[in-house]
């Protein structure tokens, strides 16, 4: 990381340098074929990558400096042929310079995505709602599997979607939701998490009966919260109760099932 930024500069610098020299030395037209191939190249490397682009490149520059150059050497004077030789130079120096900037650019770009799926899959806890993130909900729902199993209890997985917007919901009624709902469980016993707008409960020792209980418990409080309309909010809440198994990789299979269905 530390290279690529020393010599992202002056990479930025030599392409510039490259670029004003060859403009007020060459025509308008031979300039806009080169700043085609720059764009046809980077459309290469955004669709197929470094490896494609690159022999796009190579060939497409390589192969328009031939046809230029025997043109020239075959029924010019030496002068025209100095002036093409030092215009293909030039012209290759500066493509291949704004590439190999595009590909920094473009390398430091998906860096940057890598590292935010990552940080975003390391995160425990929803910045938005203050329940457990999907990832987070999957490990722990590991340890609460093998709990159920030594113990022979049931547990329930408790769906709560809402739906009703137009793109996503608003991060408030996320927020006031989250609060909702844990503060309807058994703190440190039960847990509550979030894909996108889809919340999940999982409830130790609770059968489907039982957590139709819990699912009344929380209309209520959705109902009698100050800060949003309650009544019209449950209109657009859908809930679904689903029985969990002593097997984690079946629980975990269902979990993500479910949330790919959001």
């Amino acid at each position: 990381m530390r290279q690529t930024n020393i010599r992202f500069p002056a990479l930025f610098l030599l392409s510039i340098v490259l670029t004003y020299l060859y403009a007020i030395n060459f025509s308008t037209i031979e300039f806009s074929i080169y700043i085609g191939i720059i764009a046809i190249t980077s459309l290469v490397l955004v669709k197929w990558g470094e490896l494609y682009s690159f022999f796009t490149l190579i060939t497409v520059i390589f192969a328009s400096a031939f046809i230029r150059m025997y043109m020239a050497f075959t029924n010019s004077p030496s002068a025209y042929q100095m002036h093409i030789l030092t215009e293909q130079t030039l012209g290759m120096a500066m493509v291949l310079s704004w590439w190999l900037l595009i590909v920094y650019t473009y390398r430091e770009h998906r860096e940057r995505e890598k590292l935010q799926t990552l940080l975003e899959s390391l995160e425990k806890i929803d910045p938005v709602s203050g329940v457990l993130t999907i990832s987070e909900l999957i490990d722990e729902l590991f340890y609460i599997t093998r709990t159920l199993s030594r113990r022979g209890e049931p547990a329930t997985l408790i769906k709560l979607t809402i739906k009703g917007y137009s793109g996503n919901v608003p991060q408030k009624v996320l927020k006031h939701i989250g609060n909702i709902l844990l503060e309807s469980i058994r703190v440190g016993y039960d847990l509550v998490g979030r894909e996108g707008n889809t919340f999940f409960i999982v409830l130790q020792g609770t059968d489907t009966k039982r957590a139709n209980l819990v699912i009344e418990r929380i209309k209520e409080r959705i109902q009698t919260e100050k800060h949003i309309n309650g009544k019209e909010l449950l209109e657009q809440i859908t809930f679904e109760t689903i029985p969990l198994t002593h097997d984690f990789e079946t629980n975990k299979n269902l979990l993500l099932k479910q949330s790919e269905n959001i």
